[in-house]
């Protein structure tokens, strides 16, 4: 899961590649990634809006305006058939070790949708039903455990059409 393991073929929605924002680092810069966690009403929609936190994730339309186009300044959205493999990563944010028992659910609705789902949407397109385990990080010189990069894999389902999918994969950094 280092940097020099492997490449990166897709990027969350609106992701700031120019930015040249370190691994680990986007919290710093685009906060909702890390405080959607407060949201208790299911019925929330989990992707930032831009008025509510500094990010905007907000579906585009067309679904291409939010990737690398042209001169777009995102990175590129990924792409997959169905019954490949995908293999998501995210930072340790210190909690890799002690919270490595935690899952990190892979959510995806199993139809293309127009519009993004809500949380309760997406937690019912739940496909790991035990989750990935957070803690499958890899070690940094220095025991940099802000940055540490961790990640899985999972199966995108066999019976998936060809479409434009959302994929949310969401953890739980402490137990209780």
């Amino acid at each position: 899961w280092l940097a020099t393991e492997g490449s990166c073929h897709g990027y969350a929605r609106q992701f700031p590649l120019e930015a040249n924002v370190p691994f680990g680092d986007l919290d710093g810069e685009n906060d909702s990634h890390t405080t959607r966690h407060y949201e208790q009403d299911g019925n929330f929609i989990p992707c930032s809006d831009g008025s509510n936190h500094r990010s905007d994730e907000t579906r585009q339309s067309p679904i291409s305006k939010a990737y690398l186009e042209g001169d777009s300044k995102w990175g590129p959205m990924a792409k997959a058939t169905a019954g490949d493999i995908m293999c998501v990563r995210w930072p340790s944010k210190t909690h890799g070790k002690e919270d490595g028992v935690l899952p990190v659910y892979i959510n995806m609705p199993d139809t293309p949708l127009n519009k993004d789902p809500n949380q309760k949407g997406f937690t019912a397109a739940g496909i790991t039903p035990n989750g990935l385990p957070f803690g499958n990080c890899s070690t940094i010189k220095g025991g940099d455990s802000d940055h540490t990069p961790c990640g899985g894999c999972f199966t995108v389902p066999k019976q998936l059409k060809t479409g434009n999918y959302v994929i949310q994969w969401r953890w739980l950094l402490t137990n209780g």
